[in-house]
């Protein structure tokens, strides 16, 4: 299963000293909340604030493509949440207020199975949106501009790499990445973003592109299909798990 929801926390001991929120952290906020995460990431705060403050409501989308690990973290927040017990994050100190799994209370939170990626429509175009920071890296050079082969050929490197055949066969095994070139930008709205990663400057960018997939390709429809599903839980390009990366589909 793929997986993604929202945390709900309160922020109820503010340390004034260092109240800024700091985002793309060399150490994941999972990892501070509970030392053991591989195969999942992170947003940042859900906010657009600069600093804690004391008493406020704070929004963190988590997302797993390991089904072993996400039992883990929910198991952990679920015990923090029944026996209201404090978390710390950023040296602030939380109460989880409530673990936001239903997509009609959030749209970052959704679940698929394995299964859910055999379902799959022809598509002829689908919007992208980058919704946070994003930078793709090929070779030594880096881009920013999602090309094609870049998006979908890092998904589908992905995609193999944690597809479980145990259940189900993997329909994308034997794609190769070359057919992406056969899809085109037809739409565009993109807009650079600096940020600061390991305290070195980074330049990414963030906005909505649109792809179309030729009308006689609907075998590429499909494939389109299955990929930008899975990148909405696996994010793309680089540094995904420190919450770059993360995406909204639009078909």
């Amino acid at each position: 299963m793929f997986y993604s929801f929202v945390l709900k926390l309160k922020l109820v001991d503010l340390e004034t000293n260092s109240n800024l929120i700091k985002k793309f952290q060399n150490i994941g906020l999972l990892r501070e909340i509970l030392g053991k995460v591989k195969g999942s990431t992170i947003s940042n705060f859900l906010t657009k604030d600069k600093e804690f403050n004391q008493g406020r409501i704070y929004f963190i989308r988590i997302t797993s493509i390991d089904s072993k690990e996400i039992k883990e973290i929910t198991k952990y927040l679920y015990e923090k949440k029944i026996f209201n017990e404090k978390i710390t994050i950023q040296n602030q100190i939380f109460l989880v207020k409530d673990i936001i799994h239903n997509e009609e209370n959030s749209r970052f939170s959704k679940q698929m199975l394995l299964q859910d990626f055999l379902d799959l429509k022809e598509l002829e175009s689908i919007s992208i949106k980058f919704i946070t920071p994003t930078v793709f890296k090929f070779g030594e050079m880096e881009y920013f501009i999602p090309e094609p082969y870049l998006y979908f050929g890092g998904a589908l490197k992905r995609f193999n790499l944690y597809f479980d055949e145990s259940e189900i066969e993997n329909p994308l095994k034997n794609i190769s990445s070359q057919i992406f070139k056969k899809i085109n930008i037809v739409h565009k709205n993109i807009q650079k973003r600096v940020v600061t990663i390991d305290g070195k400057i980074q330049e990414t960018f963030i906005g909505e592109v649109v792809y179309n997939i030729p009308k006689n390709e609907l075998d590429l429809g499909k494939i389109v299909d299955c990929l930008s599903r899975f990148s909405f839980f696996s994010g793309v390009g680089q540094f995904t798990e420190r919450g770059l990366g993360q995406v909204l589909i639009e078909s």
